[in-house]
């Protein structure tokens, strides 16, 4: 009597185990994204980078950046969407015997292009764009005043999109952003993960 009363909880292991390995698969079933528009907000933290320029090391901190972006799905596969986000980081110069910090706020737009790899509801994703990023500040490595300046950088990911219900939908997403500081004259390559939470109509 006592093996069989704790025994009682093998079949509800069991079916639990069952249910969390095969909810995925329910989730497989056919998207239904042609010709939706839609509204995402936008949250990612990305990594800084140091590069030295000619006469010092130019440091970016990490960033969280905050935004909104639309998009379009042309098929179940294939969107376009743009997206406009805010930061701000510290910018670090580094001299031999000398570092000069400053807060500096960013601001981005962009456009990228998203591809579903598999025509459901949970599927790999592909992206790729390009934008502009101003950073602006009070302090420049050459003449020590005030600075805003804006650039053009290029992003490449991949990640996952799960459309949730027929309207709401999640992307996460590894993106590498390379992007061109010009008072500093150097490129920093960024990197880092971003979350979409949206609703496709």
């Amino acid at each position: 009597m006592t093996t069989s009363k704790n025994a009682g909880w093998l079949p509800s292991v069991i079916a639990s185990t069952l249910l969390a390995a095969t909810t995925p698969l329910a989730y497989a079933e056919q998207a239904n994204r042609q010709g939706k528009n839609e509204f995402f907000m936008i949250a990612q933290s990305m990594s800084g980078d140091t590069n030295p320029a000619d006469s010092f090391e130019a440091e970016i901190g990490d960033t969280d950046f905050f935004g909104i972006g639309i998009g379009r799905n042309f098929n179940n596969r294939l969107n376009t969407n743009f997206e406009l986000f805010f930061g701000d980081t510290e910018l670090v110069a580094k001299r031999r015997f000398s570092e000069t910090k400053d807060s500096t706020d960013i601001w981005g737009i962009g456009m990228n292009v998203d591809y579903n790899i598999l025509n459901t509801r949970l599927t790999p994703v592909l992206t790729g764009g390009f934008g502009w990023l101003n950073f602006s500040g009070d302090f420049s490595s050459n003449t020590g005043t005030d600075f805003s300046e804006t650039n053009l950088y290029y992003t490449l990911g991949a990640g996952v999109r799960w459309d949730a219900t027929e309207n709401w939908f999640v992307k996460a997403l590894y993106k590498a952003t390379w992007a061109e500081l010009g008072d500093i004259d150097d490129k920093f390559q960024l990197g880092g993960i971003t979350l979409n939470l949206g609703y496709a109509y």
